[in-house]
């Protein structure tokens, strides 16, 4: 019988880590769509409707990103609390 051990510690830091690289990645796409601002400004004609779908497209994929991300995040953090909670209520069932 192989043994199961958690380290709940190591597991909400990698939670937090998560939180934190969302939060980083979030930070950067900001900078960087305030910069190609800048530059479209002086975009006319097809070049800025090409430029336009392209962003929207990208956008759209890094949302996507920034979501999943979150999702993993949130989903890590509960299966945490849930190992947590049953190694307690183990705990529990044996006198400890």
């Amino acid at each position: 019988m192989s043994d199961i051990l958690y380290n709940y510690g190591q597991i909400e830091q990698a939670v937090a880590d998560m939180g934190a690289g969302v939060n980083s990645l979030n930070g950067k796409l900001e900078d960087m769509d305030s910069q190609l601002r800048q530059l479209q400004s002086s975009w006319d004609g097809q070049a800025k409707q090409a430029y336009e779908v392209s962003k929207a497209k990208w956008t759209d994929g890094m949302n996507g990103i920034v979501e999943i991300l979150q999702s993993v995040s949130a989903a890590v953090s509960e299966a945490r609390q849930s190992a947590e909670a049953t190694d307690s209520r183990n705990a529990a069932a044996f006198g400890g």
